[in-house]
């Protein structure tokens, strides 16, 4: 009879019965690699806290599970705890007239014996809104009036370039 297993997942015990010399006796172990999971993609604005969420990651085994985060793309961040299950960060900076800024950070987790593969996350940085304008104020047309005559104005030709709501 024989068995095969690889060393990495052997267990050994050591069987005395008093009359001669202990056999070793070798078992298999299973244990099955961890699954990371860096959660959904998603956006937050610039110069914002936010951070990452890898509590979606599991092992079929139950075992505890270790977390290593790192960046691999974009501006850097400093992460409060690349070790933790959902550490956080603040974003950016951006000029309003930037384009948007893409992070992305990758997860894997062990639980002590193997290690998951990798999982990603992209966080979009959205620049802020560009600076207020000041309206444009339009009086109407000129007008030649009589001392102490009444006089209407028309303001209806004033703007503002953003839209906003004049007053």
């Amino acid at each position: 009879m024989s068995a095969s297993a690889s060393a990495s997942n052997l267990s050994s015990f050591e069987i005395t019965s008093g009359q001669s010399s202990p056999a070793t006796l070798y078992r298999a172990s299973s244990n099955t690699a961890p699954t990371a999971d860096a959660g959904e993609d998603f956006s937050v604005d610039s110069g914002a806290s936010s951070g990452l969420d890898g509590s979606g990651s599991s092992d079929p085994d139950g075992d505890p599970l270790t977390y290593s985060w790192t960046q691999t793309e974009g501006p850097s961040v400093d992460l409060s705890d690349p070790s933790a299950v959902a550490p956080s960060f603040t974003a950016p900076v951006l000029s309003w007239s930037a384009d948007p800024a893409t992070l992305v950070f990758t997860l894997v987790v062990s639980d002590g014996g193997l290690t998951s593969e990798a999982s990603s996350v992209t966080v979009t940085v959205n620049p802020p809104p560009p600076p207020n304008t000041a309206p444009t104020a339009d009086a109407g047309t000129g007008q030649s009036v009589a001392s102490g005559a009444t006089v209407n104005l028309d303001g209806s030709g004033s703007s503002d370039p953003e839209d906003d709501t004049l007053s």
